[in-house]
């Protein structure tokens, strides 16, 4: 695996962990404008490390991660 590709993957992990982050905002003992933005700005940031990470990876390295991350593949029908 090339630098880019590991940089690459570590945006799509950021992303991810972004997009999880979510689920704690409405725990947090913020008014309910503080929590929107908030919100928002997981959401922005979130979207903007995955398209990043997608754009340096490049469409071979997408399409490869993708492929291992179909739930279909996870368990082949026998027969």
């Amino acid at each position: 695996m090339t630098r880019s590709e590991k940089v690459a993957l570590a945006l799509v992990a950021v992303s991810t962990l972004l997009y999880i982050g979510l689920l704690g905002i409405p725990f947090l003992s913020l008014d309910y404008a503080t929590k929107v933005a908030v919100g928002g700005a997981f959401v922005a940031a979130g979207e903007g490390a995955f398209w990043l990470g997608a754009v340096i990876a490049g469409p071979q390295f997408v399409r490869r991660c993708r492929s291992k991350l179909w739930p279909a593949r996870w368990f082949p029908r026998s027969g």
